[in-house]
């Protein structure tokens, strides 16, 4: 997996990379598709920005954007929504790889 971290009018710092990269490293546990995830920081006055772009197998982008008044919160918060993406994601590849087991295994009348 491949993590990307960038800076729009803020300076992305040691404490900061590490934070993102420890979000990064819990989604990996969760779903081990992960290509590459891309985060963008943004600083306008006291808006915080975070976006996060994840890239995982089958072709799936995931992309979330976050907005508030601190930066740490706006990570967190847009990491807890791609987590609960790739949750939903991971729960409709097991259905769809269900589904076509049980046609194989059903006998053609």
């Amino acid at each position: 997996m491949e993590l990307t971290v960038s800076g729009r009018h803020v300076e992305i710092t040691d404490a900061l990379r590490k934070h993102i990269a420890a979000h990064a490293d819990k989604l990996t546990k969760h779903f081990d598709g992960i290509i590459n995830i891309t985060v963008t920081l943004t600083l306008d006055r006291d808006r915080h920005e975070a976006e996060v772009v994840l890239n995982a197998v089958k072709n799936t982008t995931i992309i979330t954007h976050v907005v508030s008044h601190n930066m740490y919160e706006s990570i967190d918060r847009s990491m807890e929504k791609i987590e609960r993406q790739l949750s939903k994601l991971k729960e409709r590849l097991k259905e769809h790889r269900a589904k076509s087991e049980a046609e194989e295994r059903r006998p053609n009348v």
